[in-house]
């Protein structure tokens, strides 16, 4: 480190603790809710993310000198997600109750996975107040999984195929016959999910209003952005085939396995940005003079 790094260092050092001992300070209790869209990111090829909606509810502890702000606290986070798949089909060997062979074919569209997410989290930001009452707060979260879900939706479209016999386009193919299995039905499939502790980054940036004189109340709304890495604990339903059999007797009934995992990484990214509403409970601890960072002139308070 050079001597002009040092000496700009040692400044900012003085500045900061000129702040900290002369400003006026203020020790708030924090309550916090936040809502707005959530998405999860996983890269599954041929799939496409919509996304869903979240909502954090926190409370925590905030310092306050002069326009420098500290805030430590926990939340609880709760995020929903959506995915997409296109319409495909899958042909697969099947048998008849003659012990025949045919062609299965099976069509899925409106094909969606919607993912739940809960987690419990720590929060630590810094940041700072303007004299226009003008803040922002910026650091991160560490989240610990509660829960986690998946279910798959699909719309399933069976037919079979049979070069022996003329069938209902006299072309060997059998649909619209229910007493046969041939017949269209919406299926669906859950699963539990685990995820990893996620790491987010968050920034939050809006206006403070109130002043501390009664009941100490301040309120704050903002506009916040979070952003989150995580992953899942472990692959669900390992195998190749995009479908599972759901079938609680001999009847063949295909349903999708999620299709939530990413097989080429196992991380996920997590997105929530919305609207932030805080409640601010604080108590100013007076002091005869205040050198406060929206006045750096000596004045007395009152």
């Amino acid at each position: 480190m050079n001597r002009k790094s040092k000496t700009i260092i040692s400044l900012l050092i003085v500045l900061l603790s000129t702040i900290y001992i002369n400003a006026q300070k203020v020790n708030s209790f924090a309550l916090w809710g936040s809502g707005g869209y959530n998405n999860f990111l996983s890269g599954v090829e041929k799939v496409s993310t919509i996304g869903g909606a979240g909502v954090n509810i926190g409370l925590g502890y905030e310092f306050q000198s002069g326009g420098f702000l500290m805030q430590v606290g926990g939340e609880f986070q709760h995020y929903t997600s959506n995915m997409k798949m296109a319409e495909f089909t899958e042909i697969i060997p099947m048998l008849n109750t003659e012990g025949k062979y045919y062609d299965g074919t099976f069509i899925f569209d409106k094909n969606q996975d919607r993912q739940t997410m809960g987690n419990a989290a720590a929060v630590l930001k810094l940041g700072f107040v303007t004299p226009s009452n003008f803040y922002m707060l910026f650091g991160g979260k560490y989240a610990y999984n509660i829960y986690g879900s998946t279910k798959t939706y699909t719309n399933v479209t069976s037919k079979g195929y049979n070069d022996n016999l003329i069938g209902d386009d006299d072309n060997g193919t059998f649909s619209d016959m229910p007493n046969h299995g041939y017949y269209t039905i919406k299926r669906s499939f859950n699963e539990k999910l685990a995820f990893q502790p996620t790491i987010f980054g968050s920034i939050e940036a809006g206006l403070q209003i109130g002043k501390r004189n009664y009941f100490g109340v301040v309120y704050r709304f903002a506009l916040f952005f979070d952003f989150g890495i995580t992953a899942l604990t472990a692959k669900p339903l390992l195998g190749q085939s995009k479908i599972i059999d759901i079938s609680q007797t001999e009847e063949f009934q295909p349903a999708l396995r999620p299709f939530f995992y990413n097989e080429t990484t196992q991380r996920i990214q997590v997105i929530f940005t919305g609207i932030k509403f805080t409640v601010l409970f604080g108590k100013k601890v007076e002091k005869k003079y205040c050198n406060c960072i929206q006045n750096i002139k000596w004045r007395r308070t009152k």
